[in-house]
């Protein structure tokens, strides 16, 4: 435009398309246009200091000068002097652009409401104020908050001032390196500056950034700042440790030393397995160190040197301590037939539910399945995902790995997914693994009515349609009662699944829904299957004296979940201990010191005698009866009869050991001590002197 004829100069078409491209091309624009709103706002658009080209009138216009001053803090320097001492338009100005601050007349930068609004919206304003709220406590603070290094414009009155200063690091912690060196070497204020930001430390004096205390200290609040430790006691091997421990990637800034022990390297693998690549070059060649490392954080396999992740025996050795192992293995090994399998037994056995007593709750070895695998599927890690394309197109090796998990069909390649004579051929070898076969399949009625025939735990990858299809879940209990916990809601609510499931498999009451594990017929059911199953009906059923009676009829131990009032029926608690002696410790007090079911109890297991009233086992016929039965029951008998001939020689004729707990006199009598040894040789340390 500077070049054009004057008569473009005059041409708003001409000057407009200029000033879009270049704002400053104003100044070449005729007097008539620089006053044109349009043409100056173009302007102003690309480059607010395009404000100094425009007209006065314009330069006092306050909508143009804010839409410069938006653009360009520094174009309020172009703005007319009425503007810049006006103070409502300078709050306005400020708020676009704190640095306008600068260009206000002088009674406006010793304005309090004018800087703080300034300072908030660029905390450099601070630097323009006047130097009366340079040193004002609040607005200091305010610019502060936004950007730390604000304080380098702050009087030193301020910076000086303590209490102030702790406040600021407290809220900006890089204000620190502009405290005095009082602060700076002050422990607790360095810490809580280096807690939210590990830079901290940087502005910390050299005094106490060598301070090994400190840094210990420092470390258990951010380890990241390790990195600005001095470099002596970056060597310190306790406080490599400690920095490692907390983050793995501390090893980068460890002495070379360091970089080289085991121990140190092993904490920074735990966190972080790339740490391997920082450590020392001859442990990421040593075995030994890498089965160490591995066991800890599997990831480091990925990055030890590609002659140990292609050697047959090492990866072997890896992949027993952890089958994910195989993700990090050379191609050639995962298309090892040999290592793939034993990496999906290991991933296998480690994911498998840990068995838990029935008195948990969870029902275990009696052919159900523990409840962690409800949430079997293709989320369900298995080693065999990591495996080679050919082995996971094997149908006989997927198979095989399917024996070992059942979550292994799920990552099979998708032909043999979508292939439902495959898929029904590898739930014949574990029904769980129908979770793994393609939506079509396991959504497809026919075949999954198929699959739950041939095991009920098919259910578990059925659809949830299926699930809550009557016909297919009763084919899946019908096959296994425990099939019960897979199915929905509403089929856990449907009277006749359940009394299938339970009529099988009393333990799948558990899955039954509340309105039947209060149903009498259907806990009848259970109980008369496995007494256990009392202890998941209502508390209504398990204070109903047929139901229970039933249970323990069946389990001895189902007293436990009875009533407390039947736990003081003679009868009942008979029954329960005539079949299991043990359950003689759930019966009531009163029924503790009654003779006849404590000589039922004993006389079914002898150990009893512990859960009978002392009364009882001061009573000679009972004792007698509880050491017939087993004589490692003598240690509950009284004092009185430990030392009774009549009562050692039955319990050590049938257990030697039992001498152990006879009376001093009895263990030096020769005819006790021969018939001890008799029955078990080692009684003889039992023998007295």
């Amino acid at each position: 435009l500077k070049c054009a004829e004057e008569r473009f100069k005059d041409d708003p078409e001409v000057v407009l398309a200029a000033v879009r491209s270049r704002g400053a091309a104003l100044e070449f624009a005729t007097e008539r246009l620089r006053s044109h709103t349009d043409i100056v706002g173009a302007a102003l658009a690309q480059n607010g200091s395009a404000l100094v080209h425009a007209a006065a009138n314009l330069r006092n216009d306050r909508t143009i000068v804010l839409a410069a001053v938006t653009r360009d803090g520094s174009s309020l320097a172009y703005g007319s002097e009425d503007l810049r001492r006006d103070k409502e338009f300078a709050l306005m100005a400020v708020a676009m652009n704190g640095l306008a601050l600068q260009y206000v007349t002088p009674e406006l930068k010793v304005d309090k409401q004018v800087v703080l609004r300034a300072v908030r919206q660029n905390a450099h304003a601070l630097e323009h104020a006047d130097s009366r709220l340079k040193r004002d406590r609040e607005t200091v603070l305010a610019a502060v908050l936004q950007d730390g290094s604000a304080l380098a414009y702050a009087l030193e009155s301020v910076r000086n001032d303590d209490i102030f200063m702790i406040s600021a690091i407290a809220k900006q912690p890089c204000v620190l390196q502009y405290a005095g060196e009082r602060l700076r070497n002050n422990a607790e204020v360095v810490l809580g500056a280096v807690k939210s930001d590990c830079n901290a430390l940087m502005w910390a004096t050299p005094h106490l950034r060598n301070d090994r205390d400190f840094v210990l200290r420092m470390l258990r609040v951010n380890a990241a700042a390790f990195e600005f430790v001095p470099e002596a006691l970056r060597g310190d091997r306790a406080i490599a440790l400690a920095a490692v421990k907390s983050i793995g990637g501390c090893l980068r800034y460890v002495s070379e030393g360091l970089r080289g022990d085991k121990d140190v390297v092993l904490a920074a693998l735990v966190s972080n397995a790339s740490a391997l690549e920082l450590s020392a070059p001859h442990l990421r060649a040593d075995r030994d160190f890498l089965q160490a490392a591995v066991k800890r954080n599997v990831e480091v396999l990925r990055y030890a040197e590609e002659s140990l992740r292609s050697d047959r025996a090492f990866v072997t050795d890896i992949v027993r301590l952890n089958g994910s192992a195989l993700h990090f293995a050379s191609p050639e090994l995962r298309a090892d037939r040999g290592i793939v399998m034993l990496a999906i037994q290991t991933m296998a056995e480690a994911n498998a539910p840990r068995e838990e007593d029935d008195l948990g709750g969870m029902a275990f070895d009696r052919g159900g399945v523990p409840e962690h695998y409800l949430s079997l599927g293709i989320q369900r890690p298995s080693a065999l995902q990591y495996a080679s394309e050919e082995l996971r197109s094997d149908p006989d090796f997927v198979l095989e790995a399917v024996e070992v998990d059942p979550a292994a069909l799920g990552h099979a390649m998708p032909k043999l997914r979508e292939d439902q004579a495959f898929v029904l051929r590898a739930v014949a070898r574990n029904g769980l693994s129908l979770a793994g076969a393609s939506p079509q399949v396991a959504g497809n009625r026919a075949f999954v009515l198929s699959a739950v025939r041939v095991d009920g735990r098919a259910l578990s990858g059925a659809s949830e349609k299926l699930k809550n299809d009557k016909d297919v879940v009763l084919a899946a209990v019908s096959a296994r009662g425990d099939a019960l916990m897979y199915a929905s809601e509403a089929m856990r609510n449907s009277k006749d699944v359940v009394l299938t499931a339970v009529d099988l498999w009393g333990p799948a009451l558990r899955y039954a829904s509340e309105a039947l594990r209060g149903s009498r017929d259907t806990v009848l059911a259970a109980v008369g299957t496995w007494g256990l199953a009392l202890q998941h009906a209502t508390d209504k059923l398990r204070g109903d004296r047929e139901v229970v009676l039933a249970a323990v009829a069946n389990d001895g131990l189902a007293l436990l979940h009875a009533a407390p009032m039947l736990t003081d029926d003679k009868e009942l608690v008979l029954a329960a201990v005539g079949l299991w002696g043990a359950a003689l410790e759930y019966a009531s007090k009163r029924l503790r010191c009654d003779r006849d079911v404590v000589l039922t109890a004993v006389r079914r297991w002898g150990v009893a005698l512990q859960f009978a009233d002392d009364s009882l086992r001061r009573d000679k016929e009972i004792v007698l009866a509880a050491v017939q039965t087993d004589g490692l029951s003598l240690p509950y008998a009284s004092g009185d009869l430990k030392a009774d001939r009549d009562v050692v020689l039955t319990a050590v004729r049938g257990c030697g050991s039992a001498l152990a707990h006879a009376g001093p006199a009895l263990r030096a009598d020769k005819e006790v001590a021969l018939t001890a040894v008799t029955a078990r040789g080692q009684a003889l340390r039992y023998v007295a002197d």
